[in-house]
C-alpha cells in the first residue's frame, strides 16, 4: 500500500514511447520538444496512461524511498484519492481518460529531393506532366497542401510511365513520403456489438502543437460517399483519401474527433491527444504500404457514423474554437465532453494560476518552459516540457507558475 501517496502531485516518467516497429512513421520531433536532440525516432510517448499496452510510470515516496510503480497499480491502490469518488464509481475505479503526444514524420527532405529529381525530367515530359496537372511548373505542386501534393505525385507516377533512373527515384521519395502518415483508422462507438471482452469505446481529440506547412489531417467522408461506394473501394484495395476531407492544420489548432468518425494524422504533425482509455482500433486504409496489415472493412462499416455532417460542415461541427474560462485569466476551454474535456492554460513569465481539481483527476501536460506546480503546505514539482505530470482529486488546489519565459500547459480532466 503506497501510504504516501494521498495529496500528493504524482510526477510521470517522461519516456513511455512506443517501439518504432508499432509506429514507423513516427519523426524526430519528441525528442526535440524534451530537449533531447538526436536520432531516436518516436511515434507516440503515452504521458499519462493506466491502460495495459503502455502504461506510464509514476515516480512516488514510499516511507521515504523514491520508487517507480505503474499508474494502473496506483490507481487500484488509491481509486478514491486518486480518481474522486464520482469519477472512481462512474469509471468503475479505472483512469478516465489517456494522454498521448504523437509525431509523424517529416516531409521537408523530401520535398527537397523531388525538386532535385524534377530538374533531371526531360523538358518535353515535364510539358506533358504540367499540363496533366494544370500548372505553369512543376515547382508549383509545393505550394499545395500535403494531400494535393500526394494526390498529383500518384497522378505522375500512374499515368507517365517510365523505366528512367528518375522515375525510380520518383517512386521511391513518394513511397518514403507515404510511409510518414499514419494509417487511416476508426474507432467505435460504446454501444457497437462487435466490442469483445475488455474492449472499449474511443473518442479522443488532437491539440496541434507544431505543423509544417501544407501539413493536416484526414476527417470524415465527403458529400455524397455512400456506404456501398467505400465497401467497394475498400474490397478492391482503392485509394480512399480522395473520399475524405483533408484539413491543414496550423499549431494552436484543436479538433474533436467522436467515435465514427474516419480519421488520420497526416506527415509532418506533432500533437497532444487527449482520449478515452482505450486501444480498440480499427484500420480503415494503410497507403498500400508493405508489409500489408489488416484492415477491417465490415467493422468500418458497422462503426461509421453516417449521420455525422459531411464535407465543411463536418469540419466545422469537429473543429473547437479555445473559448475562455469566466474569472480564469489565462485559463480556455478547447475540448468539453461527456468523454473527457480538455483546457489550455497560458502564463506569462512568473505568471500564476490557481487550479482545484475539483474532487475529479486532472493531468497536466506542459508544452514548452518548464512551469512549477505548488500543493499542500509548501510542497512543489517541476515539470519540464513535453511531459505530464498527475494532479490526483486529494490534492484540491494547487498552482502553476511559468518559469522559464511563457508557458503553455494542457489540462484534461472529466466533468
Amino acid at each position: 500500500m503506497f501510504h504516501d501517496v494521498a495529496n500528493q502531485v504524482v510526477p510521470l516518467a517522461g519516456d513511455n514511447f512506443t517501439p518504432e516497429k508499432r509506429t514507423p512513421w513516427g519523426g524526430y520531433e519528441i525528442g526535440r520538444l524534451k530537449g533531447a536532440e538526436g536520432h531516436q525516432l518516436i511515434g507516440e510517448d503515452w504521458q499519462v496512461s493506466a491502460h495495459p499496452l503502455f502504461p506510464s510510470m509514476a515516480l512516488v515516496t514510499v516511507d521515504g524511498q523514491a520508487r517507480s510503480v505503474s499508474l494502473p497499480e496506483l490507481v487500484a491502490q488509491h481509486p478514491i484519492d486518486i480518481l474522486g469518488a464520482q469519477t472512481a464509481n462512474r469509471f468503475n475505479n479505472e483512469f478516465p481518460f489517456l494522454v498521448k503526444l504523437l509525431n509523424s514524420g517529416s516531409w521537408n527532405r523530401p520535398k527537397a529531393q523531388l525538386q532535385s529529381v524534377f530538374a533531371q525530367i526531360d523538358a518535353s515530359i515535364a510539358r506533358d506532366m504540367c499540363q496533366r496537372l494544370g500548372v505553369n511548373q512543376l515547382s508549383e505542386m509545393f505550394v499545395w497542401n500535403n494531400h494535393d501534393l500526394y494526390r498529383s505525385m500518384r497522378i505522375l507516377i500512374n499515368e507517365f510511365s517510365s523505366q528512367s533512373a528518375w522515375m525510380l527515384q520518383l517512386k521511391s521519395i513518394f513511397q518514403s513520403m507515404v510511409n510518414k502518415n499514419l494509417s487511416i483508422q476508426i474507432h467505435p462507438s460504446s454501444d457497437y456489438s462487435g466490442l469483445k471482452e475488455g474492449q472499449h469505446s474511443k473518442t479522443e481529440a488532437w491539440y496541434i502543437v507544431d505543423a509544417e506547412d501544407g501539413a493536416g489531417l484526414y476527417l470524415g467522408l465527403k458529400a455524397g460517399v455512400s456506404e456501398d461506394m467505400l465497401r467497394g473501394a475498400l474490397e478492391a484495395g482503392n485509394d480512399i483519401t480522395d473520399m475524405l476531407n483533408f484539413h491543414p492544420v496550423s499549431p494552436g489548432d484543436t479538433v474533436f474527433i467522436p467515435s465514427g468518425t474516419i480519421h488520420a494524422i497526416g506527415a509532418g504533425v506533432t500533437l497532444i491527444e487527449p482520449q478515452e482509455t482505450s486501444a480498440t482500433t480499427y484500420r480503415v486504409y494503410d497507403w498500400n504500404r508493405e508489409p500489408k496489415r489488416e484492415l477491417r472493412v465490415d467493422d468500418t462499416l458497422a462503426v461509421v457514423d453516417w449521420h455525422a455532417p459531411r464535407g465543411a460542415a463536418l469540419i466545422s461541427a469537429l473543429s473547437r474554437e479555445a473559448t475562455p474560462v469566466a474569472g480564469k485569466d489565462g485559463l480556455n476551454v478547447l475540448v468539453d465532453e461527456d468523454e473527457f474535456s480538455l483546457y489550455k492554460l497560458n502564463l506569462m513569465s512568473g505568471q500564476s494560476y490557481s487550479g482545484d481539481t475539483n474532487d475529479a483527476v486532472q493531468s497536466i501536460t506542459v508544452l514548452n518552459a518548464s512551469a512549477k506546480i505548488q500543493f499542500g503546505e509548501g510542497q512543489s514539482v517541476v515539470v519540464k516540457p513535453a511531459h505530464s505530470i498527475v494532479i490526483p482529486a486529494s490534492v484540491g488546489t494547487y498552482e502553476i507558475e511559468s518559469l522559464q519565459g511563457d508557458s503553455d500547459v494542457l489540462i484534461t480532466t472529466v466533468r
